[in-house]
């Protein structure tokens, strides 16, 4: 179960402009946080440096269109 690797997964649904990203909570499925980020060097290394702040531990990260509007935040 991935509950037993990983405290948190973060969620990124990604679109042109910008990207939605949701906090769950691996052993509760609870959304603990959601934000907007554009897509842009400043706007991905935001959304890291929060995940690093905001939710320490083990994180998994699930990025939807890693081959289209997600390949920047994956570099």
């Amino acid at each position: 179960m991935l509950a037993d690797h990983v405290d948190v997964v973060i969620g990124c649904d990604t679109h042109l402009d910008t990207h939605a990203v949701a906090v769950v909570l691996a052993a509760t499925g609870k959304v603990d946080g959601q934000f907007e980020i554009p897509t842009t060097s400043d706007g991905y290394q935001s959304a890291l440096a929060r995940a690093r702040g905001e939710f320490p531990g083990a994180r998994a990260w699930a990025i939807e269109g890693t081959g289209s509007y997600g390949k920047g935040f994956c570099r």
